[in-house]
């Protein structure tokens, strides 16, 4: 929406805080992709190589999940 009233704030504020860590984690902007594991709905990955790597996981699932991350 054009209408900065019509926004919603907390995805906004989601958004900036996303680019904010891509600006500031080298890992984040690497091409080095590496899937982890996964699970349901939930998914672990790696990004970067080397002692700079970032590993992620996510569940957009409504139950908790649990992963087995193969991470030294």
């Amino acid at each position: 929406p054009w209408e900065e009233s019509r926004w919603d704030g907390d995805l906004l504020d989601t958004a900036r805080a996303l680019v904010r860590l891509r600006h500031a984690t080298p890992a984040v902007r690497d091409a080095v992709f590496t899937p982890l594991a996964a699970a349901g709905m939930a998914a672990a990955y790696l990004r970067g190589r080397g002692p700079g790597s970032l590993a992620v996981a996510i569940n957009s699932g409504d139950e908790p999940a649990v992963l087995s991350l193969p991470l030294s």
